[in-house]
């Protein structure tokens, strides 16, 4: 057989995929065993089968992610989950012909089920019994098997070796510590003993016993009268005569008399206590059909005296009363009434309870109902033209707006409690050509299609050439939303190099502008850690910094507001208050202060509620320095944003 591959070319072919030849090559389509120079399998691949495999089937085929499982490691798990394999492996789900260990039985137990954890003998996890144990185990159970093994959940005929009865148990039952003779344990009980304590109690049995449960015919020998107690009820407490415990059947003549006693004539033969039985009132003359069983307990019999049925000629007058004219006769307090409204002319149909409740009658009138031809009207006059059919007052009404042309859905009872229909005019949502609009003039070069108002729209600034995100409302509102070129934020590069001109060398990389930024002073060695925004606007080294502020000394953390400004500013200064006398003279209110015992913690607290406001709020320096003359700007908030009990709780948790 020829190849296009000599012999050694072949080789280091299989070995440039990751498996090493163990015999001869033969041709480019035989099977060819090698084994895995990565998991170590031992697999047949041909070469040219390994030629058309794609870069990521490199080595054999048990190392892929969803790779056959190894028949050797398959069978070494089996082994050390208490079974020996006894044939080849089939695959992880059909059954595989094995021995266990522990008992010798030949089971099949797959390979998936014994993965999962459920074992693989089903003798030793008792699913399966030995006949020959299950016998042996009901003979040491005292019960002598008379049938061949039915299962362990079926029941087993056996004699008792205490009491010679035969019964029948199950080998689960007697498994889970079941005693196994019901006669033993008093479940069943023998004739003798059940006649006789039916005598005791003055029944004397006229037919063999069946069981507990059953009627057992009997003479109650107290009245005389055949009845049918069950020897269960008789045990529990039952005197076993339902005539004299007063339950019997309800003879018809006592029946009748009982009727005629509340002034009703019987029309018909009585059938039972819970069946209506036709009768007369004789009081009003009306046909009734009272039950027995609620005239024994003291009910009239009769709703039009009891006033629990309405009188037609009542229903008829109260109907007019509520401004209605009657179409059709009156039928029940809840079934529907076709009347005419006067007020609006329409033909409804409400009950009477409705009307006795007093809750209008009309549903036109009480909005419950739209009037098709008056829904088309109202949408006429707030300029919407229907598109489709009267939906519903609930459902979305295809329509175009007049003013504007737009194709819109509004609801009709939004349109009926004043919406003014047009989603678009009501700017509720944004036409995306509108939108792209705004940015433009804005100066934004949208780069993807527009999201909605309420998410970043990833555009390009004209100005500075950067890819932002800015949202449309901001950007409508502002006509800008460039954070780089507003200084919200800034590129970490740009930020480096701004810090090293100003004589700082960064020790990390650039958290932000309102973040504390580890760095050092090249000019005095120390460590600071001062926001980009502050140095940005003046700030630099606190430690040789000209500003009268000691760091070592005693200081006091200040909270303030100006109702003017609507402003609100946390601030730093000496314990003789006098910043903060300044910032009073200039119209400020204190709020609250604490001192420290030295300034750098006042400091570190106040640089962390900074940080901590432009983290959660995004508020950044509200008022500006014409706003300050005395300075310290860069600590200000807008008032609106946030209050001041929220940020003196910032500053407590950061100082307990």
């Amino acid at each position: 057989m020829t190849s296009r591959h000599s012999e050694s070319q072949a080789i280091q072919i299989m070995i440039s995929w990751g498996l090493e030849p163990l015999e001869p090559y033969k041709s480019n389509s035989a099977p060819w065993k090698c084994k895995c120079l990565k998991c170590g399998s031992i697999s047949t691949p041909s070469l040219k089968s390994v030629e058309n495999r794609s870069p990521e089937n490199k080595f054999c085929r048990f190392c892929k992610a969803n790779a056959p499982l190894n028949p050797e490691i398959a069978k070494k798990f089996m082994i050390d989950n208490g079974v020996k394999p006894l044939v080849p492996y089939p695959g992880s789900a059909a059954k595989w012909k094995s021995e266990c260990l522990q008992c010798g039985k030949e089971v099949s137990p797959s390979y998936g089920s014994i993965k999962r954890g459920q074992g693989g003998c089903i003798y030793c996890a008792g699913m399966v019994v030995d006949p020959d144990e299950a016998a042996a185990f009901f003979q040491a159970n005292d019960l002598k098997p008379l049938e061949s093994y039915p299962g362990a959940g079926n029941p087993w005929r056996a004699i008792h070796a205490i009491c010679g009865k035969v019964v029948t148990q199950t080998y689960s039952n007697i498994r889970s510590g079941h005693t196994g003779c019901k006669y033993c344990v008093g479940n069943i009980l023998d004739e003798e003993k059940a006649r006789a304590y039916f005598i005791a109690r003055d029944l004397l049995p006229l037919e063999p016993y069946k069981n507990a449960l059953s009627e057992w015919k009997s003479l109650h020998t107290v009245c005389g009268k055949v009845v049918t107690p069950r020897y269960n009820n008789v045990q529990q407490g039952s005197s076993g005569c339902m005539y004299c415990a007063g339950n019997a059947p309800i003879e018809a003549s006592d029946a009748e008399r009982l009727y005629l006693s509340k002034d009703l004539i019987p029309q018909e033969p009585f059938k039972n206590s819970s069946s209506p039985w036709k009768s007369i009132h004789i009081p009003c003359g009306t046909h009734v059909q009272p039950r027995y069983s609620e005239i024994r307990v003291g009910k009239l019999g009769c709703p039009v005296c009891s006033r629990t049925v309405v009188d037609p000629t009542k229903a008829e007058a109260l109907a007019r009363e509520r401004g209605f004219d009657v179409l059709e006769n009156y039928t029940n307090s809840s079934t529907p009434w076709r009347l005419r409204h006067l007020k609006c002319g329409r033909i409804v149909t409400p009950n009477y309870n409705s009307l006795q409740r007093g809750q209008g009658g009309c549903v036109y009138c009480a909005g419950n109902k739209i009037d098709v031809d008056e829904a088309v009207q109202l949408m006429h006059s707030r300029a919407l033209i229907p598109l489709v059919p009267f939906p519903g007052s609930k459902t979305p009404w295809k329509s175009q707006h007049a003013r504007c042309g737009r194709e819109i859905t509004p609801r009709y009872g939004e349109i009926l409690r004043g919406g003014s229909g047009c989603i678009y005019c009501a700017k509720i949502s944004v036409d995306p050509l509108e939108a792209e609009r705004v940015f433009i003039d804005a100066g934004f070069e949208p780069l993807e299609p527009y999201p909605g108002s309420d998410r970043g729209w990833r555009s390009r600034h004209a100005v500075c050439g950067r890819e932002i995100t800015p949202r449309y409302n901001y950007v409508r509102r502002l006509g800008t939303g460039c954070p780089y070129c507003s200084q919200r934020k800034v590129d970490p590069q740009e930020a480096i190099h701004f810090v090293k001109a100003r004589g700082f060398e960064p020790l990390a990389d650039f958290p932000g502008t309102n973040s504390a930024w580890p760095m050092m002073h090249t000019e005095c060695g120390k460590e600071i850690a001062p926001r980009f925004a502050a140095l940005k606007n003046g700030g630099g080294c606190k430690y040789c910094s000209e500003s009268a502020f000691d760091f070592e000394a005693p200081a006091t953390l200040y909270l303030i507001t100006n109702q003017q400004l609507c402003a609100h500013k946390i601030g730093i200064g000496h314990t003789d208050k006098s910043r903060i006398k300044q910032h009073i003279s200039h119209g400020w209110e204190v709020f609250k202060t604490i001192d420290f015992p030295i300034g750098d913690d006042a400091f570190r607290v106040e640089q962390e509620v900074l940080t901590w406001l432009y983290d959660e709020f995004g508020l950044t320096a509200y008022l500006t320095n014409e706003d300050m003359p005395q300075g310290g700007y860069t600590e200000t908030v807008d008032a609106s944003e946030i209050d001041l009990p929220t940020i003196w709780k910032k500053v407590e948790t950061l100082t307990n």
